[in-house]
C-alpha cells in the first residue's frame, strides 16, 4: 500500500478518542481483519505478535489502553503527550533493518533499539 493508510476515521470524538476508539473502531476491525493462515501462525509462534496495529496521534496515548490491546494482540504506534528527558544514547545499540515487507531490494539499513527489553516496551515504567 505504499504506506498509505488503510482508511482513517473523520468523526466527532464527543466522549474522547480513547473511548470512540474503544467503542466503535476496535470491535469493527476485529471483526473485519481478516485472519490469514499466515498470520494465525505467526500468532501461535510468537507471543508478541499483533494481528494488526492502530497508529494514532498523541490523544492516544494511554498505557492503560495499550495493555487492553496488547491483552488483544493489536499492536500500537503513537507518541507520549508529556515525554520526560531522553534517554542516555549509551542505552541503544546499533540493529540491522530490511524493508517492512522483508524484501529489502538494496533499502536495508541500521537503527538505533532499545539495549534492552525494559526499554522496548510501552509497559516499562516510564509513563
Amino acid at each position: 500500500m505504499d504506506g498509505q493508510p488503510f482508511f482513517y476515521v473523520n468523526k466527532e470524538t464527543d466522549p474522547g478518542l480513547i473511548a470512540t476508539l474503544r467503542q466503535d473502531l476496535v470491535p469493527f476491525l476485529d471483526s473485519h481483519v481478516p485472519l490469514t493462515p499466515a498470520l494465525q501462525q505467526r500468532l501461535e509462534a510468537h507471543a508478541r505478535q499483533h494481528r494488526f496495529t492502530l497508529v494514532l496521534d498523541r490523544e492516544g496515548y494511554s498505557p492503560e489502553w495499550f495493555a487492553e490491546l496488547q491483552a488483544q494482540r493489536i499492536g500500537v504506534l503513537t507518541y507520549h503527550k508529556y515525554p520526560g528527558e531522553d534517554w542516555p544514547r549509551e542505552e541503544f545499540v546499533p540493529a540491522r533493518c530490511a524493508s517492512a515487507t522483508g524484501h529489502d531490494g538494496g533499502r536495508s539499513g541500521v537503527l538505533l533499539r532499545a539495549a534492552s527489553s525494559e526499554r522496548r516496551s510501552w509497559t516499562s515504567d516510564r509513563n
